[in-house]
């Protein structure tokens, strides 16, 4: 099969459907072994069968990015598996409720550790192997971010706040060869 990306070691989290899951698709075929994370992992397995590979080039590991526990397994799965970590990209992430005033806290809680704090604490934990292999941290944002709008004002502010950290640790690594990306993708 072969690509540009032969023989790199991916982790991609929220890989279950919509952009993480396009994204492994590429990432196969341009050569990379990518580990995917999400909370169903027969989703993860679906995924697997329709790219037709085997797992020496896909590791599915089920996870919610929301649990400390689980974030550093996902990474130590991923080490285990491939012996290095190149890139992480950090997809998952969601949206909840409409307006600030009917989206209830749990809501508001939910988006702030899905695509805020889970973000911020695997980038944190998998920096010294990206240090390590001088590889890539993506994120994804989204086109709220910079193009507010009504009834999106909480899962907006995440994502702000994820251009900010994203933003803020670009100029933090710059000079370790680390290089950090932000993705804006609008509605999928």
């Amino acid at each position: 099969m072969g690509g540009k990306l032969e023989g790199k070691v991916v982790l991609i989290t929220g890989a279950s459907s919509g952009i993480g899951a396009a994204t492994a698709q590429v990432l196969v075929e341009e050569g990379a072994r990518v580990a995917v994370t999400a909370r169903r992992v027969d989703r993860l397995e679906e995924l697997r069968t329709q790219l037709g590979v085997d797992a020496s080039r896909f590791l599915a590991i089920g996870a919610d990015v929301r649990e400390q526990g689980d974030a550093q397994r996902m990474l130590e799965e991923t080490f285990a598996w491939g012996g290095r970590l190149d890139v992480l990209i950090n997809n998952a992430g969601l949206s909840r409720g409409s307006s600030l005033e009917t989206t209830p806290v749990e809501d508001i809680d939910l988006m702030l550790d899905t695509n805020v704090f889970a973000l911020i604490n695997l980038t944190r934990l998998a920096l010294p192997a990206i240090r390590a292999a001088q590889g890539d941290i993506v994120n994804v944002a989204s086109t709220i971010a910079k193009s507010f709008a009504p009834g999106s004002s909480v899962y907006g502010a995440t994502k702000a706040a994820v251009v900010g950290f994203s933003e803020s640790l670009r100029k933090e690594v710059l000079e370790t060869g680390v290089r950090g990306v932000t993705v804006y993708p609008g509605l999928v």
